[in-house]
C-alpha cells in the first residue's frame, strides 16, 4: 500500500522498494554485538540499541522517541548522529514515529528521488511509555526497505527482552552472580556464552545449550564441538579458530550445526575472542 504525502512517499513495512532475502548472518552478528554492548553497559541500553541500529541500517543518524505519559506528546529520549532541528528530530520523523506507534508496525518514508529515507520501528521497550526507534539515511545504493525494518525489529525485541530481564534484578542484589548482566543479555537473545580453557581443553558454557544442539548432547571439548559442525563447514571453522589462536585474537565463523535429532541442520553464527597471557601465548 502506498500513500502519497506531497513531495514524499510513505511506504508501509509490507511493501519493500527493494526486494531482498533475509540476511540471517548480518542479523546474528548484529544481535551478538548488541548483546555484548548491553552486557558492558546495561544502564545505557537505549544508546546501545541506537548504535546497533545505525550500524545495521548504514544510517546517518538514529534515535529513540518516547510518548510522554503526561502530555501524550512524542519526546526525544536519545539520539546519535548529526544535529537536527531544535526538537532533535529530522523533518517528517515525528509523524512517521507516530504512525509506527499507532499501527504497531514499521513505517518508511522517502523522497521519490531516494535522496533521504526514514524508517521508524516500535521498540516495545516500555509498555507504559511506548517508544519508537528511527533511522535516517541517504544511502548511495539501495534505500531502506522491508529487510531493514525486519533487522531493526530483531534488535528492538532483543533490547526489550533484555530490559525486562534486567528489571527483575533486585536493586539491593550485591552478589556478582545475582547481577550477571552478560548472562541476561545472552538469555534474552537466545544465545549461548562459552569459555574454552585451552590448557585443559574444557568448554564451559551458559544455560540454554539444549535449545541449540538438542537434548542429551555435550559440548565439553574442542573435538566435541567440531563433531557437531557440518563436515563441509568444519575446515573453515578450524581455520578461523587457528587464526585466532595464532595471534589474531578475534574469532568469527558461520556454519551449519548438526542437532542430532534427525532434523535439518541449523545455521549458527559463532563469535569469540582469545585472551593472551603476558608471554604473548593464548591463555
Amino acid at each position: 500500500m502506498r500513500t502519497g504525502t506531497g513531495p514524499d512517499e510513505l511506504l508501509l513495512a509490507g511493501e519493500s522498494p527493494v526486494g531482498r532475502s533475509p540476511d540471517h548472518g548480518l542479523e546474528s552478528r548484529a544481535l551478538l554485538g548488541l548483546a555484548a554492548a548491553i552486557a558492558r553497559s546495561p544502564n545505557a541500553l537505549p544508546h546501545c540499541l541506537i548504535e546497533a541500529a545505525l550500524a545495521v541500517a548504514g544510517a546517518d543518524c538514529a534515535g529513540l522517541v518516547r510518548r510522554d505519559p503526561r502530555s501524550t506528546d512524542l519526546v526525544m529520549a536519545a539520539r546519535v548522529g548529526p544535529l537536527a532541528p531544535a526538537d532533535g528530530l529530522p523533518e517528517g520523523c515525528r509523524g512517521l514515529c507516530e504512525r509506527a506507534l499507532q499501527s504497531g508496525t514499521p513505517q518508511m518514508l522517502g523522497t521519490p528521488l531516494g535522496k533521504v529515507w526514514l524508517l521508524a520501528v516500535p521498540t516495545g521497550l516500555e509498555p507504559q511509555s511506548p517508544s519508537a526507534l528511527w533511522v535516517k539515511g541517504s544511502p548511495p545504493g539501495s534505500p531502506f526497505d522491508a529487510e531493514h525494518a525486519r533487522l531493526l525489529g530483531s534488535l528492538c525485541r532483543l533490547a526489550a527482552s533484555t530490559q525486562q530481564a534486567l528489571s527483575s534484578v533486585s536493586p539491593s542484589a550485591s552478589a556478582p552472580e545475582a547481577v550477571n548482566h552478560h548472562a541476561y543479555a545472552l538469555e534474552a537473545a537466545g544465545m549461548i556464552g562459552w569459555e574454552w580453557d585451552l590448557q585443559k581443553d574444557e568448554i564451559r558454557r551458559s544455560a540454554g545449550l539444549e535449545r541449540l544442539i538438542g537434548p542429551g548432547r555435550e559440548l565439553g571439548s574442542r573435538d566435541e564441538f567440531l563433531s557437531l559442525v557440518h563436515p563441509e563447514d568444519r575446515p573453515g571453522v578450524q581455520e578461523a579458530l587457528q587464526a585466532a589462536l595464532e595471534g589474531g585474537g578475534a574469532y568469527f565463523a558461520e556454519f551449519r550445526l548438526n542437532r542430532g535429532d534427525g532434523g535439518e541442520a541449523i545455521w549458527v553464527a559463532d563469535q569469540g575472542r582469545v585472551e593472551f597471557g603476558p608471554d604473548g601465548r593464548p591463555a
